[in-house]
């Protein structure tokens, strides 16, 4: 072996364990929300970035994908920097008037005190100011999203075989398992806390705390400190409404369903592509005793169907909808083409079927506390629609900008209808026209409908054999693009970088790659 392909061999094998590191690790480490997990994924991302520009240096050849999502990714970060950059007074009233005039009053200008002379005197002082309501949320906003993007370049040209694909679905599968499991053990044994022990603000070094927590999606209340029946008004500070805390990742039940949206379709996907003959006219068992994975196959068969009653019982019939949604575009449309016929058909029908015994359980048994409020039926609908308006108010008050993306936290407070602050819109598409306007819009728009417009050539480009590779990525979209339109997601770190993960493999499909589906380079 010469000196290029045994340096490109290591390489590879480190960007595996990089990628495995990066998309698990944040998942398990409290899904990053703990304070020493934002350094530590930004060294993992530099990391990452040199071992890929290392192994592009020993592959020979820099390969420019034709796709329009990583431009687009770079004018989103292009946003975020404007709406960081101090303004001139009148181009900060002509792009965001309402940032400007929180920046110069303090707040809202419905909530300021005209007879107060102080205010005067803060417009001639505040000359320059940015667009955002809120620089340091944006600034956080913008590093977290810089290490998303790496990430996403980083998959989009490291799937370049299906090996490497293979890893990073898998990585997002085994983190979405092993909340499963910690889950499952949590319910039967009525434990609370992350893995069923470990409690934000317990002191313990390391451990997330409660100011982690309150930072996390979900609500905040305030609490009075102090003696609250002294004739003088007690001091109040936010704290978060803790919900029953399950799995690995912080914001409650919600976080583990926003992560199994990617998780559940392509667990099936995989499971079905490992049934699929391939081209052998050997029958299924004969198939499986020489591929030696029938243990592997049992396994992700059995516990994608518990993930799968998990889902339906913490989801309740609304949101178990997407889910449903993508199990269905994973299994059925590819079922005659790829080989499998009735049996992705029965194995599909399955899944749906313990999705479906899920959401009945939870109907019947009822669910933790912390569970979001759409699977609450008639009243979890009036509050989450509360939310929404809420929201809509916002961004109608910040149509060409927005009011900073990561500001949304910060904004609620002002436009809350209810005594909870919550840290999201409960809608992640809501949340995204709040914080980045008109022009977030368009950007979110140009990249949905492109994908939109390749799809159809991109699933024709595959092979019969891979079809259900195919549709397993076509679901995990909607599924997960669907979930978001009803719920927040991306606002979790260990989402989000699942999300790039998974988004860098279908943009390479989308691009054109189909060398994504072939076994060895």
């Amino acid at each position: 072996m010469t000196v290029r392909p045994r340096f490109l061999a290591i390489a590879d094998k480190a960007l595996a364990l990089q990628v495995i590191l990066i998309v698990c690790g944040t998942a398990l480490a409290f899904s990053g929300s703990v304070w020493w997990m934002k350094p530590a994924l930004g060294i993992a991302t530099v990391s990452l970035m040199i071992t890929w520009l290392a192994r592009t240096y020993f592959l020979g050849r820099w390969i420019v994908l034709k796709s329009p999502i990583t431009l687009l990714g770079l004018l989103a970060l292009g946003l975020a920097v404007g709406q960081l950059l101090p303004l001139p007074g009148r181009l900060a009233s002509l792009v965001s008037p309402r940032s400007r005039a929180v920046h110069t009053l303090g707040t809202l200008p419905e909530l300021a005190r005209a007879d107060n002379p102080a205010w005067e005197m803060r417009e001639i002082v505040a000359d320059r100011t940015p667009a955002t309501i809120d620089r340091a949320a944006t600034l956080r906003w913008l590093l977290g999203a810089i290490a998303g993007l790496a990430v996403f370049c980083v998959c989009s040209h490291y799937a370049d075989r299906l090996g490497h694909a293979a890893i990073i679905w898998g990585s997002v599968v085994c983190a979405f398992f092993i909340g499963t499991t910690f889950g499952v053990a949590q319910l039967m044994g009525g434990a609370s806390g992350l893995y069923g022990a470990v409690e934000p603000g317990s002191g313990r070094p390391g451990m997330p705390t409660l100011d982690d927590q309150a930072t996390s999606p979900g609500a905040t209340v305030l609490r009075p400190v102090g003696n609250p029946n002294e004739p003088r008004a007690a001091w109040s500070l936010p704290r978060a409404d803790r919900p029953f805390l399950f799995g690995t990742l912080m914001g409650g039940p919600g976080a583990y369903l926003a992560l199994g949206a990617l998780g559940l379709p392509l667990a099936l996907g995989i499971a079905l592509q490992l049934l699929a003959p391939r081209g052998s006219r050997d029958g299924l068992r004969a198939r499986l005793r020489d591929s030696g994975r029938t243990g592997l196959l049992v396994l992700l068969l059995g516990m994608t169907a518990t993930s799968s009653i998990l889902v339906g019982y913490l989801a309740g019939p609304i949101l178990a909808a997407p889910f449903a949604i993508g199990m269905i575009l994973v299994g059925i449309p590819a079922a005659w083409c790829s080989g499998l016929r009735w049996l992705a058909v029965m194995l599909t029908g399955a899944m749906l079927v313990a999705l479906m015994i899920g959401v009945a359980a939870g109907e019947r048994l009822g669910r933790p506390r912390g569970v979001d409020a759409l699977a609450s039926g008639a009243a979890g609908w009036a509050e989450i629609r509360s939310i929404w308006r809420d929201s809509a108010r916002a961004a109608r008050d910040f149509p060409l900008v927005g009011s900073g993306l990561g500001s949304y936290p910060t904004i609620a407070a002002y436009y809350k209808t209810r005594d909870e602050t919550w840290t999201t819109a409960g809608n992640s598409l809501l949340q995204w026209c709040v914080e980045s306007g008109l022009s977030g819009m368009i950007l979110a728009g140009l990249a949905g409908l492109w994908c939109i417009v390749r799809i159809p050539g991109a699933v024709r480009r595959v092979g019969s054999a891979d079809r259900t590779l195919a549709f397993m990525m076509v679901g995990t979209l909607v599924c997960f693009g669907a979930f978001s339109a009803v719920h927040w997601s991306v606002e979790l770190t260990a989402v989000a970088i699942a999300a790039c993960a998974v988004g860098g493999t279908c943009n390479r499909w989308l691009a054109g790659g189909t060398d994504l589906f072939v076994e060895c380079a």
